[in-house]
């Protein structure tokens, strides 16, 4: 498959509980917000669609700018609510990737092996890093009514284990897959641009 028949689902709205009380996709990160950063790389490929639940106005407007559908969770919503909630705003597309915005290090090549690993009897495609299995995943057509019916704060988690799937993994660094939970995060990522 190639990313013009897909759906982009950018995930952020997550609650960042562990962050403290600053919006912590609206942090700086070398001079942008955090969340802005994997949301411009994933536009230099092209969509059939591409979908960002988004809880914050300021980044909203941003991710509007770059194209996206942004759509706006309940209060409380887990990351499961907000795929469903995403995953029901897709039409026609060959399949879907979900990212997260707090992921400001995935290269795209990483995007578009997943991508290219879909097809042949393979519907899933999921990074790992070692053992652990995460985002960014592919998913095929065949999996969205599964997504949109996913409520809590799982994620994906439970398709990803279903004994009827056909997986396969995507290696990455763990560097390449670091995300952002926590201040101490930040000022790792921000070490990376020194």
């Amino acid at each position: 498959m190639n990313s013009e028949d897909m759906a982009l689902i950018l995930l952020a709205a997550g609650h960042s509980r562990r962050f403290g009380d600053e919006d912590k996709l609206m942090a700086d990160l070398d001079g942008r917000p955090l969340g802005v950063h994997m949301a411009e790389r994933l536009c230099a490929l092209n969509w059939r669609q591409k979908l960002a639940v988004v809880v914050s106005d300021e980044l909203r407007n941003t991710l509007t700018g770059l194209g996206f559908e942004t759509l706006t969770p309940l209060p409380l919503a887990g990351m499961g609510d907000n795929l469903a909630l995403a995953a029901r705003q897709v039409g026609g597309a060959a399949g879907v990737v979900v990212c997260l915005a707090d992921m400001p290090f995935v290269p795209l090549t990483h995007i578009s092996a997943l991508v290219s690993a879909l097809g042949e009897g393979i519907t899933i495609a999921v990074s790992t890093v070692g053992e652990a299995k995460g985002p960014p995943v592919a998913f095929s057509a065949n999996h969205i009514g599964a997504l949109r019916a996913l409520s809590g704060d799982a994620g994906a988690r439970r398709i990803l284990i279903s004994a009827a799937v056909q997986t396969v993994s995507i290696e990455a660094s763990c560097d390449a897959l670091s995300d952002i939970d926590t201040p101490d995060d930040l000022e790792r990522a921000r070490g990376r641009f020194g």
